[in-house]
């Protein structure tokens, strides 16, 4: 999974802030969406990684339920850029047992499930 979320951060725009990120959501049915961060100047207008993927699995008819895991890498080693992620989205979009796997740049993960996103 490394290499493909690697190959596919370099589709990433993000001219402004250089924090790139990519995501792969893999269905029940073992289908893959992939997303990139699309940033511009107004940040609260960004497109995340996680939003891209898991709106194409959405716009094809997969439901919360449809959704197996979803692997999320960053341009970056520090792990402390997953802050940025899209809690919310994923939350509402997947089920709180479900897999989320954190990838740095060099390839070191962390796991956790969407429950662990519910810090609210």
């Amino acid at each position: 999974m490394y290499e493909r979320l690697f190959d596919l951060l370099k589709n990433a725009y993000h001219p402004n802030d250089y924090i790139g990120y990519s995501a792969i959501v893999l269905t029940n049915d073992d289908h893959a969406f992939t997303g990139v961060s699309i940033k511009n100047p107004v940040f609260r207008d960004c497109i995340t990684a996680e939003q891209a993927a898991l709106s194409k699995a959405i716009v094809k008819g997969y439901k919360k339920e449809d959704m197996k895991e979803i692997y999320i890498m960053v341009n970056k080693v520090n792990f402390k850029y997953f802050n940025y992620i899209n809690n919310e989205f994923i939350t509402e979009l997947m089920n709180d047992d479900k897999k989320i796997t954190l990838i740095n740049i060099v390839g070191e993960e962390k796991v956790l499930q969407v429950k662990d996103l519910n810090y609210y």
